[in-house]
């Protein structure tokens, strides 16, 4: 199948878009040339922009105004418990770094520079290296990068987690990024990671005014023992009556849980890079453009069928794929166009 691609221009790499690159190009196709989105984000994705909003703005973050997909009570309830599992990580996250001595120097800080062949030192015309440093600090009297992550993957200190992070390429991404700014920073990114909570809203039991949960039989009716007192435990027929918890309640739990144990949530660590690291990286950058510009130039961009489906969930694209739909003049319900690197002030320029 040949999708023609868009007029060849000069286009911005970032390491998500490197990423879904790597994960399959027809995807990349989809996101980062057509600008082809899902209207309905899943709740961890949406957990973790509201999460890093409220860590930029210093507090929990104002509830989000209900998107188009939300029809009903049921479909507002779930954004508001989403808001309600960020909001309770930002209280506990706030609480547990609050004596943090490390100074921000710089905020959201972004770069926009030329990718070079690191043979030659040419520059392409077709690609930009591009992306958002969420924060420069000094701790310790040094200056380096922080980043913000959020994951529901072990920290143990030995877990996968850091193991991978230790080959990741928006370390180097983001430290050469910086040194094009001349900003004098170490060769060494500190990961501030947040591990998101398991717990999710759940049924609270409704108690009578003597503070005794209700047990009520298929009529609706209260079931009673032999002695007359209120039955305490369900059986066949039975139902405890209850209520949904409430998004405020949510996020109390949610930051009591996290604080009572911290070291399951929360950890820092400095993933380091040497020369021979940045070296490689740059290689790695000038083969991404080229096999970009590739795809661009011929109008092919071929899938990954392996990536249609990664930790039980199917591709935002899978059934546009799977269905062969056409999506560059118009869009299927459930989706819209957004501009490539939305996160990126446009055009490159701050």
């Amino acid at each position: 199948m040949t999708i023609k691609g868009k007029t060849m221009e000069t286009k911005r790499l970032t390491h998500s878009s490197m990423t879904c690159a790597k994960t399959c190009l027809r995807k990349y196709y989809f996101r980062y040339v057509l600008g082809v989105v899902r209207q309905r984000e899943e709740t961890p994705r949406r957990v973790g922009t509201l999460f890093h909003l409220g860590l930029e703005l210093g507090r929990v973050p104002d509830r989000p105004d209900y998107p188009a997909w939300c029809v009903d009570d049921e479909d507002q309830y779930k954004m508001d418990c989403d808001w309600a599992i960020a909001a309770g990580m930002v209280d506990a996250y706030l609480k547990y770094w609050e004596d943090d001595a490390a100074e921000t120097v710089h905020a959201e800080l972004e770069f926009d520079v030329p990718v070079a062949n690191p043979e030659t030192g040419g520059v392409t015309r077709k690609f930009r290296a591009a992306g958002k440093i969420d924060k420069i600090i000094v701790a310790d009297g040094r200056k380096m990068i922080m980043e913000h992550k959020t994951t529901s993957d072990s920290l143990e200190p030995d877990g996968t987690y850091w193991r991978r992070l230790m080959m990741d390429q928006q370390i180097s991404h983001y430290i050469n990024g910086a040194r094009s700014l001349g900003l004098g920073i170490e060769n060494t990114v500190a990961y501030d990671v947040t591990r998101r909570p398991g717990q999710r809203a759940k049924s609270v039991p409704i108690l009578d005014g003597d503070g005794i949960k209700i047990i009520e039989d298929e009529n609706g009716e209260r079931v009673m023992k032999k002695n007359g007192d209120p039955r305490q435990s369900g059986g066949e027929g039975m139902t405890l009556k209850a209520r949904p918890e409430t998004p405020n309640e949510l996020r109390a739990r949610i930051r009591e849980a996290m604080l009572a144990d911290p070291e399951q949530y929360f950890c820092r660590r400095e993933i380091p890079r040497v020369e021979a690291d940045l070296e490689e990286y740059a290689h790695e950058l000038w083969q991404q453009q080229k096999l970009l510009t590739a795809c661009h130039n011929a109008g092919y961009w071929f899938r990954n069928t392996s990536a249609c489906v990664m930790f039980r969930s199917p591709c935002d694209y899978f059934e546009i794929c799977y269905q062969g739909l056409a999506v560059e003049n118009g869009v299927p319900e459930g989706y819209e166009f957004k501009r490539p690197h939305s996160e990126l002030t446009e055009g490159g320029k701050k």
